[in-house]
């Protein structure tokens, strides 16, 4: 069965659409600060997505003594 690992993405985004992101709430307003600015309104969202973690994948194949194309075969 796949692991997972759940990635947050916070967003802060004002009323004219203008958005910054980052992987924790200080960091989002902090860059929205830096590079959007503005006394307006925000929102912020906090979005958690599931993601399936990278899993090896063994190989396996022969070499032939003879020069024809062989396979390799996921096991």
């Amino acid at each position: 069965m796949a692991k997972f690992q759940t990635i947050e993405v916070w967003v802060v985004v004002d009323e004219q659409g203008d958005y910054e992101c980052a992987a924790d709430f200080d960091a989002a307003a902090e860059r929205f600060d830096e590079n959007v600015g503005g006394n307006g309104g925000r929102r912020v969202v906090k979005l958690s997505v599931k993601v399936p973690l990278p899993t090896p994948i063994e190989l396996t194949g022969e070499v032939e003594a003879d020069p024809e194309p062989s396979e390799l075969k996921a096991v």
